[in-house]
C-alpha cells in the first residue's frame, strides 16, 4: 500500500471552481499536491499553485478533509487530503489560468456542471455540489470518505 498526504485548495471565481487534470485524462481534481516533509499543508497549496499555475493565493481558512483510495496495477493507494479555501493575491484576470507544466491543464468548472463532472474524490464532488460553492470561515469542517 502507498499512502499519500496531500493538500488542495478551493479557489472560486464567478460561481466556478478551479480544477486541474493531467492532459489526456478525463479525471479532474482540485489544485494542490503532495505535502513535503518540511512544510505545512497550507504552504503546500500556496507552493503548488505558484509552481504549477503561477498563481499567488492566500489561505482564507481550513475547510476539511477527504480520504479515498485507488489502485495502480495491484498496488493500493490511499490518500488523506486537507482542503483549504483560497483567495487570489493578484488583480490579474483569472478567467484563463495557464499551466506552467506541460502535462497539466487548469480550467474553471461551473457549479452547475459539478454533477456531470469527473471531479474526484466522489465525496468531495458531492460536498461541493451540496455547498453550491458557498463557504464561510465559521462553518463546521467537512469530512468525506470514499473508503
Amino acid at each position: 500500500m502507498r499512502f499519500h498526504s496531500t493538500a488542495r485548495g478551493i479557489l472560486i471565481n464567478d460561481d466556478a471552481v478551479l480544477v486541474t487534470r493531467v492532459k489526456g485524462d478525463d479525471k479532474t481534481f482540485l489544485p494542490g499536491g503532495h505535502i513535503d516533509a518540511t512544510e505545512s499543508a497550507a504552504t503546500t497549496v500556496i507552493r503548488e499553485l505558484n509552481e504549477e499555475a503561477n498563481l499567488k493565493v492566500n489561505i482564507d481558512c481550513f475547510l476539511g478533509a477527504v480520504e479515498n483510495n485507488w489502485h495502480i496495477g495491484q498496488e493500493l493507494n490511499t490518500e488523506l487530503c486537507l482542503l483549504f479555501l483560497l483567495s487570489s493575491k493578484t488583480n490579474n484576470n483569472l478567467d484563463i489560468i495557464k499551466s506552467c507544466e506541460a502535462h497539466i491543464d487548469y480550467f474553471w468548472l461551473k457549479k452547475e456542471d459539478l454533477v456531470t463532472s469527473n471531479l474526484y474524490p466522489l465525496a468531495l464532488r458531492e460536498w461541493l455540489m451540496s455547498s453550491q460553492l458557498e463557504f464561510t470561515k465559521s462553518q463546521p469542517a467537512f469530512w468525506g470518505s470514499d473508503l
